[in-house]
């Protein structure tokens, strides 16, 4: 029967083994993160429906143009058909054009998203891969470690419990990188599927995560624009516009038909819709910006922590080798240094994407 820890060296081999051979069998990207939305962009079939819907909207624009003119010089009599009143007086006609404006503003929308997609996805890959690296510095360490711990505990200057713990903590080391590993093979299939490319395609992505300069911004003035650019908030307006609209010329008609009570309920859920929509739209602006903050906050700090840690090491390591600590002490701290580099890795990432987020958020929206 297997150990636990032969189970763990034997799929940390296969791991290793598989990623090489995966290597030499695929074709390699080279991306930079704007290389990478180009290819996301391309034949995309989002970006395709859009414009199947423009070229949709152009066609009952030019109908309805000329329905009404067909009906422009007839009389209609509302007991006769109560919707060629709104065809006679171009309702239609505006109503289709504003959906031809909206479109522009859904392609633009649709390229964001896919942009924006594609960043979260680049981003979360380059930072998995950092944190295979993070767990091989740490097996590096541990293996050095139990190295000196089981000479030392030949020369009989350590305790058994010594060469126990120093090779548990190796063994967390292994499977720390393992699952990192396996976490970075989903990642990447899931960049692959993004960019459309072969299934055993890999990757070099080129742009780091740097930390982004000082987040600042005016929120008042970037809600305000946003409502100006969002596609969501031009639908929500259109469409309390458009029932308003219907319901006047229902109300100008007849007070007293079902048409008239259906058009009214319709406009006022519309326009509540549209008033409660941009607050909440706004809200979700404000959360994006207070997200930015807080992961810059979030970064410095685990920053700071990480870098206290590798100090605490490397004077731990020294005292440990004059005999003042014992190697349990500085397994521990080994342990704290490869937490504090994977939160600090993890808050970057976090910075990075929440920045993205709000530049999006107060676009066009994701």
């Amino acid at each position: 029967m297997m150990t636990i820890k032969r189970i763990i060296a034997v799929a940390f081999t296969l791991v290793i083994t598989l990623s090489a051979n995966t290597a030499m069998a695929s074709k390699t990207y080279t991306l930079s993160l704007e290389k990478a939305q180009e290819m996301a962009l391309t034949d995309s079939p989002e970006l395709a429906l859009c414009e199947v819907n423009r070229q949709k909207v152009e066609k009952q624009l030019k109908d309805a143009a000329l329905s009404q003119k067909d009906y422009k010089n007839m009389d209609i009599h509302i007991n006769q058909n109560f919707d060629l009143i709104y065809v006679k007086n171009g309702y239609y006609v505006k109503m289709f054009r504003k959906y031809s404006e909206l479109s522009k503003k859904e392609k633009l929308k649709t390229e964001s998203a896919i942009k924006y997609n594609t960043t979260n996805d680049y981003y979360t890959l380059k930072s998995a891969l950092k944190l295979c690296k993070v767990y091989e510095n740490a097996v590096k360490r541990a293996e050095d470690n139990l190295e000196v711990v089981k000479k030392k505990y030949s020369l009989g200057m350590c305790t058994a419990l010594e060469v126990t713990n120093a090779e548990i903590s190796l063994d967390e080391a292994k499977a720390g990188l393992l699952k990192a590993e396996s976490n970075a093979e989903l990642l990447t299939d899931s960049l692959r599927i993004r960019l459309n490319t072969e299934e055993d395609a890999a990757f070099i992505l080129t742009d780091e995560i740097s930390r982004p300069n000082n987040f600042e911004s005016d929120l008042a003035a970037d809600t305000k624009n946003a409502m100006k650019t969002r596609y969501d908030v031009a639908g929500l307006e259109i469409s309390a516009e458009l029932a308003k609209d219907y319901y006047q010329t229902a109300s100008s008609l007849n007070e007293d038909s079902v048409t008239f009570f259906t058009s009214y309920a319709d406009y006022i859920k519309a326009a509540n819709n549209y008033s409660l929509g941009v607050k909440n739209i706004s809200l979700a602006i404000k959360n994006a910006y207070y997200n930015a903050i807080n992961a810059e906050i979030s970064s410095d700090i685990a920053k700071r922590k990480f870098e206290y840690k590798k100090s605490e090491y490397e004077v731990n390591k020294v005292r440990y080798e004059m005999g003042m600590i014992t190697n349990n002490i500085l397994t521990a701290l080994s342990d704290e240094l490869t937490m504090a580099e994977l939160e600090y890795e993890n808050a970057l990432l976090s910075h990075k994407l929440a920045v993205e987020k709000y530049a999006y958020e107060t676009t066009t929206g994701v």
